[in-house]
Formats: C-alpha cells, structure tokens, sequence
C-alpha cells in the first residue's frame, strides 16, 4: 500500500485517471489512524484485505475530517473511512461496508463528583468538548439544544481528550472505540471515565466512496467485501482489536 505524505491534488474529472483510486482517512484511533508514517487502525485493516481481496492499488492519506469531506465531494474514484452513514449523507456518497459498530456517549471523569446529571437537560450547566466535523458532534448538536457558549470544539478526538483531562471541560462527546484507546494511549484507564448518557448506538460506520466513481471497480469492492464478510475473514480482524 502507498502512503503520500503531500496533500492529494484535486483535480477536474478530465485530469484524473479513471483507473487511479485514493484512500484517505481521517484520525479516528483505533478505527483509523497514522503509526509512525503508515496508516493503522481496526477499520484500516479491514480497508487493506478488501483491496487486497478487489486486486485494487490506491494512494493513501492522512485528512483532518473537514478537508477529506471537501475531497470526497469533488474527486471521483475516491473512498474515505471511517464514515457514519447518516441519513443527511445517504445520498452524498456510494457505501461500503458497515464496518464497525458505534455506540456515543456523554462521559465524565469519575473523580468529578461535582458533576451530576440524571436528565439530559442537566447538561446545559456544564462545559462540553466535541470534535468539528464528527457525525456524533452533528448528532449531538441536532437533537440536544445547549447554549453555545458551553461548548468546546478540538480538531481531532486526541486533542479533545486531553484538554477533557486537564479540566477545562466537563463532559466530553465521543465513541466507545475512542474513549477506550484514547485513554490508554494517554496513560489513563477507561475505568477513569463514567458513562451519563447513551447518545446514539442507532448508526455504524462505513466507507463512502464518491459520487461519478467508476461502478465496476465499487462493485468489485463490494464483491470483495461480501466474500471476506461471509468467509470470517473481517470477524477474525474484529476479534484483534476486540480480545
């Protein structure tokens, strides 16, 4: 697999090589993430055994969320993951997978015994941290009705952790998968955290293609996909970062 490290170019539909394919990737650790130049992560390996399994080269890249949304967008012969298949994006892209499942939550640490919520429309009193661009954060954002002013945007989930553990929010939006990798890879426990409200466990996560891509190469990836879907192939990659 090539990985870039330059920005991929967006060029014009008559510029681009009907037979070139991109991946790119945003950071979504463990799901996805950059390991000392490589692209890494529960959903990229499972990316890698279907374009092994599809026999199709791509270049690879690192995005923040909002920029490969852009791309996405523009570029045809283009995938993007992890991706939560919402019914607002429903018709923006081609779908691959699902891929892993997804369970939000409001958290808190557990130390913080000064913060009490029994009810959803207790949290208006506290400082909130989310991630720009994420669908849990659209979710979020949509369905409960918090005054501005309490809420803390980070541009990635790790940088979002961390201002959460230096105090200066109290409750902070995100997946199960993250919290658990997040707080390991910082040096803390999941133990340290404290579910308050189950968000969203209603939508998973997908790899969207773009629109105008070329359909027998998307068919071939979702041939691949339901071969290695049905042989255990993607339930024994799971199983690595679930065990």
């Amino acid at each position: 697999m090539l990985l870039v490290s330059a920005w991929l170019p967006v060029v014009s539909a008559a510029e681009q090589k009907s037979t070139q394919w991109f991946v790119i990737y945003h950071s979504h650790p463990p799901l996805s993430f950059e390991d000392h130049g490589n692209r890494s992560g529960f959903v990229s390996d499972i990316v890698d055994a279907i374009l092994a399994e599809a026999e199709l080269d791509t270049q690879s890249q690192l995005m923040p969320l909002a920029r490969a949304f852009q791309v996405l967008k523009t570029q045809k012969n283009t995938m993007l993951f992890p991706v939560t298949r919402l019914p607002e994006r429903e018709a923006l892209y081609e779908w691959l997978g699902p891929v892993a499942p997804r369970s939000i939550y409001l958290y808190k640490l557990r130390t913080r015994t000064d913060i009490q919520v029994s009810h959803i429309d207790e949290i208006s009193k506290y400082r909130i941290g989310l991630v720009r661009e994420m669908a849990s954060t659209q979710n979020f954002l949509s369905t409960y009705h918090v005054p501005k002013d309490t809420l803390d945007y980070a541009p990635t989930p790790d940088s979002n952790f961390r201002k959460f553990l230096m105090n200066r929010n109290d409750l902070i939006v995100a997946s199960e998968w993250t919290a658990t990798y997040i707080m390991r890879s910082l040096g803390h426990s999941i133990r340290e955290l404290e579910p308050v409200i189950l968000l969203d466990q209603q939508h998973q996560y997908y790899i969207a293609i773009s629109k105008n891509s070329d359909t027998k190469v998307i068919q071939r990836l979702r041939t691949a996909y339901d071969k290695l879907q049905k042989s255990g192939v993607l339930e024994k990659i799971r199983q690595k970062y679930t065990e």
